[in-house]
């Protein structure tokens, strides 16, 4: 078993079972602040805060519930569109766990050469979509094409829905040369 932390969730990962399992990271230390902050700063502040939507990463949603928000995404978006390009999601208990194939990871050297042949053919949309895409530890290799795991994003989803029959003819060998 292999342990792996992200920003907004952690994974355990079975390589001989063939599965992953992906938990959310909720930050319960930011819940004193939640509760201090309203006396000590007032209440108009902190509920500009709270009324911030989950992707704000100040807001106090996402310390809580990004992780499982994610984890749900993820899974709607195996289950609406099972696109070739993405890794699939078997099961979500309602975000709280993920169980996913696992999939070879992309050896870490060539992190840039993937993001940067993923930016050059979604044209820059891969930037714009945030780490979901530019990252390799994101990525796993199938017969030598990379397959994108870590989806749980609606950016990524656009890029994905606009541009995914490209980035599913991307081989890690001619990432490597190119760049």
């Amino acid at each position: 078993m292999i342990t792996k932390k992200g920003n907004t969730r952690f994974v355990l990962v079975f390589p001989k079972l063939g599965f992953v399992v992906k938990f959310p990271i909720v930050r319960i230390s930011a819940l004193w602040p939640a509760i201090i902050n309203p006396w000590k700063y007032g209440w108009e502040t902190e509920s500009l805060i709270w009324k911030a939507p989950v992707s704000c990463f100040f807001s106090y949603k996402y310390l809580f519930f990004s992780g499982i928000v994610a984890n749900w995404l993820e899974w709607r978006f195996w289950r609406r569109y099972k696109h070739p390009f993405i890794h699939p999601t078997w099961f979500s208990f309602f975000g709280l766990f993920n169980i996913q194939k696992y999939g070879k990871p992309i050896n870490n050297d060539c992190y840039f050469a993937i993001g940067s042949s993923v930016a050059k053919t979604t044209n820059g949309a891969s930037i714009e979509c945030g780490h979901g895409l530019e990252s390799s530890g994101n990525y796993c290799e199938v017969n030598g094409t990379i397959r994108l795991v870590d989806y749980g994003s609606v950016r990524t989803w656009r890029v994905i829905i606009r541009h995914g029959h490209k980035l599913m003819k991307l081989r890690v060998s001619e990432c490597l040369i190119k760049y």
